[in-house]
């Protein structure tokens, strides 16, 4: 943590990565914060994370493949709680920004929506552009699958990502892709059952 804040003994943070930074931060302080405590940190790990190289990023096996064939058949776009800058940026710098037709993150200081939330706002702008919805979400966490369900919609658990199956289970995740290579298909089934 930042400013002498002490972080957490328990603080784990792989098993909190995908959370709002909000929420982040709380986890991982040892001490309650105030609204400008945390601000203050979010300030700070948002330097850090615009400072990623591209060296320093990896994609997992599978998931350029997975891209390609998905993006044939639907329009694809990234919700995601991160800096929607940054996500830009490093989607860029991997080479998988030419799979999606949109990113949608946090912007200003929106830094407490959930993705139920972004999901909205981003499918009002994919229906002026593209005249679609968002018909169904791929994520590796419980926030993922539970902000497509409070909307209604189908979700794939990422089995392969940051989360762990347990909490894809409990968020009752409708499938699971133990690989990416799985995800296509899972994608054109549970779109077949919605429609």
């Amino acid at each position: 943590m930042t400013n002498g804040i002490p972080i957490a003994k328990d603080f784990e943070l792989r098993q909190s990565l995908g959370k709002p930074l909000v929420e982040l931060v709380g986890l991982a302080s040892a001490v309650p914060l105030s609204r400008t405590q945390t601000a203050a940190c979010i300030v700070d790990y948002r330097q850090i994370n615009d400072g990623v190289t591209p060296s320093e990023l990896t994609v997992y096996p599978g998931v350029f493949e997975m891209l390609a064939h998905s993006a044939e058949l639907f329009d694809l776009c990234v919700l995601t709680t991160k800096n929607q800058k940054s996500a830009k940026r490093q989607l860029a710098a991997t080479g998988l920004s030419d799979y999606f037709v949109g990113v949608f993150g946090t912007v200003r200081d929106d830094l407490s929506v959930s993705k139920d939330v972004r999901w909205i706002q981003a499918e009002e702008i994919m229906s002026r552009k593209l005249k679609v919805e968002i018909a169904l979400l791929v994520g590796d966490r419980a926030s993922d699958i539970i902000a497509a369900k409070k909307l209604g919609r189908p979700a794939i658990g990422a089995g392969w990502g940051y989360g762990s199956l347990g909490e894809l289970i409990d968020a009752s995740a409708d499938a699971i892709a133990a690989h990416p290579s799985a995800v296509p298909k899972l994608v054109q089934k549970l779109c077949m059952s919605v429609s």
